[in-house]
């Protein structure tokens, strides 16, 4: 069994992620480590069914407890040396707040808004962590203005307004608390239909729409039914292009049987550009391109087995051929490289200006910060940092031109502090891979080992949230 620490949406570096992915995915989620609270004693009971599931809690447990242990002290240690860094106090507070030590977290995250270097620093990751910290010790009122801060007059964060409204039940405050769950309402509806782009379309987020629904029920608010034309389309015309592709294979544009499928898809489309509400501009191209890549994944598959048995010009095989073919069109035509009016539009030229300076910030904090320990000659320092660049320049790539896997499992970043990233997710392991063993044209095998090993422990740190060791 496999425990994974929940993940908590922070805009606090968001800004300038955006412009390591080429401004490709509006709702990029930077992950703090040790984003849960109470991580360490708080697991689904549904999960404990088994004895197996019990001793993978324990173990989990201790392994939390130890490390969380680890954080505090290292991060103890650290402070004083530097009493003045924000993260170290931050990352203090999740390991006071995976033990159960709410006073000492409340403490830390206090230091961290009152140390607050500026946009990009801590905040708002210490006022959602400190409100629920105040929310264990019973503190609601106080857990309710730190929410305030967070939510201001246009979030769109479900976490914050969920929670919100649940302290306020608990309060007696009918009437707000009402008003956050019908936002959430409000904002899952437009997630599901497209409108923040195909990464809130997922079925969890339907789950959670329900739950806020029932909530509302429970105060004795009902609803009219959830407006989900816009998803059901969004869902429906993906399968219908790949099934047209696959049958391109076999006839022609001209055929009945390709016009049929073109008769569908003009009315989907059509219904769709007057749905409400409208989705994000790249959300459609996300969906058929993934839904063209996952297809093309099986069948490739099934022609790896085929060619054991047939010659590539069997026609079995030529017809196999020929669908990859269509689909990888039908993958290319549908690549959404979003422009810089997608997302630059809603900041000012003072912000993206602060975007672009954090961007060359960050990028030179993670070379030192990946690179820490390595000894190098100044020629395979050149060397790495041009490597290092080109990485960077492929990840920028493939976020521009992949929005739909940026949030999935492939494709996601685990944000320590100060410009400091380690990717995660099959597709970002796969280019780190490609990047390690291109090191070894100018690096000694030893150099890039320690490479390798400092981005596994970078990893590691950022799963258990402590502060990573070097």
């Amino acid at each position: 069994m496999k425990f994974a620490l929940p993940t908590f949406s922070s805009g606090a570096y968001t800004l300038a992620a955006l412009l390591l992915l080429g401004f490709a995915a509006p709702m990029v989620t930077p992950i703090f480590a040790s984003e849960n609270t109470d991580a360490c004693s708080s697991l689904e009971s549904a999960r404990q069914n088994t004895p197996e599931d019990l001793s993978s809690i324990r173990r989990y447990q201790q392994e939390c407890e130890k490390a969380s242990l680890d954080g505090v002290s290292l991060a103890t240690q650290a402070i004083r040396l530097n009493p003045k860094d924000e993260e170290l106090y931050y990352q203090r507070g999740n390991s006071y707040q995976q033990l159960g030590n709410y006073k000492a977290a409340v403490a830390d995250y206090t230091e961290v808004i009152n140390l607050n270097t500026g946009r990009f620093g801590y905040s708002r990751s210490a006022y959602w962590q400190r409100a629920r910290a105040y929310d264990k010790l019973g503190e609601k009122q106080k857990a309710i203005s730190d929410l305030n801060k967070l939510i201001g007059n246009d979030s769109i964060n479900t976490d914050d307004y969920l929670l919100r409204a649940r302290l306020y039940k608990d309060l007696g405050d009918k009437e707000k608390a009402i008003a956050d769950y019908k936002a959430v309402d409000k904002i899952l509806q437009q997630g599901l239909n497209g409108v923040f782009g195909n990464g809130l379309m997922d079925s969890h987020y339907e789950v959670m729409l329900n739950k806020a629904r029932n909530e509302l029920s429970q105060i004795g608010v009902s609803l009219p039914a959830p407006q989900l034309k816009t998803r059901e389309l969004l869902q429906s015309i993906p399968k219908i292009e790949v099934e047209r592709a696959l049958n391109l294979a076999g006839f022609t544009p001209q055929n009945p049987v390709i016009q049929q499928f073109d008769a569908q898809l003009q009315e989907k489309y059509k219904q769709l550009a007057i749905s409400q509400p409208q989705p994000y501009k790249g959300t459609l191209k996300a969906l058929v391109s993934n839904a063209a890549y996952e297809k093309l994944d099986g069948i490739e598959k099934e022609r790896a087995q085929l060619i054991k048995q047939f010659t590539p010009d069997h026609p079995t095989i030529k017809s196999i051929d020929t669908q990859i073919n269509e689909l990888k069109i039908l993958a290319d035509r549908n690549k959404h490289v979003p422009s810089d009016s997608d997302n630059q539009q809603s900041y000012s030229k003072e912000e993206l200006q602060e975007m672009l300076q954090w961007e060359d910030k960050m990028t030179e904090e993670l070379f030192k910060y990946w690179f820490k320990g390595v000894e190098m000659a100044p020629e395979q320092e050149k060397f790495a940092r041009a490597e290092h660049a080109s990485y960077h320049q492929e990840l920028k790539k493939f976020g521009a031109e992949n929005r739909d896997v940026v949030l999935s499992g492939a494709f996601n970043s685990w944000l320590m502090g100060n410009g400091r990233y380690i990717w995660t997710g099959t597709k970002a392991l796969e280019f780190e891979e490609n990047f390690l063993k291109r090191l070894e044209s100018g690096m000694s095998k030893q150099q890039v080992q320690q490479v390798r090993e400092r981005l596994h422990s970078i990893r590691r740190a950022v799963q258990l949230g402590i502060p990573e060791q070097s």
